[in-house]
């Protein structure tokens, strides 16, 4: 699974800590403050959107812009035809371009989901088919497996 982090900010690193420590390892990210970087090695890094889609398809993003860039980044991401997209609360500052994304989110085909993005890489990384799981047992599982590998 291919995944873009955009921003690189506190929010943006926290993400990408969860996703290594899942497993992931094909992550690219946004960002202009390179220099931080030292703990991701392996780490493809792009000053734009548009450089990192143009490099290669994702097949999931995460938006950790400050809230006055979402739209501009889900608005791009979902017009280059990715689906899995998570953004960081709010979504937006305004209500001006609601209808916009919702007209590309039923383009692409996606359903706009608000829910947790490392239980959601939780489930596929858990191949946990069936909506009725355990959570906890889930959450219990994933926090043991890290302690024992740190």
């Amino acid at each position: 699974m291919k995944i873009l982090v955009i921003g690189l900010g506190s929010i943006g690193k926290r993400h990408l800590n969860n996703l290594y420590s899942l497993g992931y390892q094909n992550i690219s990210a946004v960002s202009t403050k390179t220099n931080t970087l030292t703990n991701f090695p392996n780490l493809n890094v792009f000053s734009s959107i548009q450089d990192a889609i143009a490099y290669t398809a994702f097949d999931a993003a995460v938006i950790c812009t400050p809230t006055a860039q979402h739209i501009y980044a889900l608005t791009t991401l979902l017009e280059s035809g990715i689906q899995n997209i998570y953004v960081e609360k709010p979504v937006s500052n305004n209500f001006n371009d609601i209808a916009k994304i919702q007209s590309l989110i039923a383009d692409v085909g996606g359903i706009m989901k608000v829910f947790t993005f490392v239980l959601a890489l939780c489930v596929r990384k858990y191949n946990i088919s069936k909506l009725n799981f355990d959570l906890l047992s889930l959450v219990n599982s994933y926090h043991s497996e890290k302690t024992t590998r740190d």
